[in-house]
């Protein structure tokens, strides 16, 4: 199994991150991924592996300011750019809330939240059943999941092909590092979550 470790950025590519990879890909997504999971005035939201935040910031707007918003990401840079960007965010969002810790292991209370959202992380988890329990053991009863993970690979040609090369010119271990993000196209994370709910 790949070890989350090896995912983390340190520098500043954090802010690489939320200037290049959050436009391209994060953000177009995310109102979808909001959306799954429908957040109404007032509720409670945690957004898992939320890196800058750009998943949290669209809750905190839909929540409003009775509501409230916990980003939880392993990374500090990730952090610390997240709350630098919602320090300007529009007075008719929630208040958000950013944890430092990992989500297989979440220093959160049971049942504090009416909605989880995870947008492409559990890919990169090194236990992800545990991660899937600890959503679980901190939504409510009736609380909603909003996951997003990606598709198999063969929809990304470019990252295809390098897993391709990777395999034929430096290793099969470097080819499954470029494929793991991948690989949950194939597997089904609501029957893992159905799993972690009879624990």
């Amino acid at each position: 199994m790949v070890d989350q470790g090896q995912w983390q950025v340190a520098g500043n590519a954090a802010e690489t991150y939320e200037e290049a990879l959050v436009p391209a890909v994060f953000a177009p997504w995310a109102p979808l991924v909001v959306a799954l999971a429908d957040p109404r005035a007032g509720e409670r939201v945690l957004d898992v592996a939320c890196g800058t935040g750009v998943v949290a910031r669209l809750a905190a707007q839909r929540v409003g300011t009775c509501g409230s918003v916990t980003g939880l990401d392993l990374n500090p840079g990730m952090l610390a750019v997240a709350a630098s960007i919602a320090a300007s965010r529009p007075p008719t969002s929630a208040r958000i809330t950013w944890q430092e810790a990992s989500a297989t292991n979440m220093p959160l209370p049971d049942e504090a939240f009416d909605v989880v959202y995870c947008q492409l992380g559990l890919q990169f988890f090194p236990d992800r059943p545990a991660a899937l329990r600890e959503m679980y053991r901190v939504l409510v009863r009736g609380g909603r999941l909003g996951l997003m993970v990606w598709q198999d690979i063969q929809f990304s040609p470019g990252f295809s092909a390098l897993a391709v090369a990777l395999a034929r010119h430096v290793s099969t271990d470097a080819a499954s590092i470029m494929r793991a993000p991948f690989a949950l196209a194939n597997s089904c994370a609501c029957s893992w979550l159905r799993k972690a709910s009879a624990t």
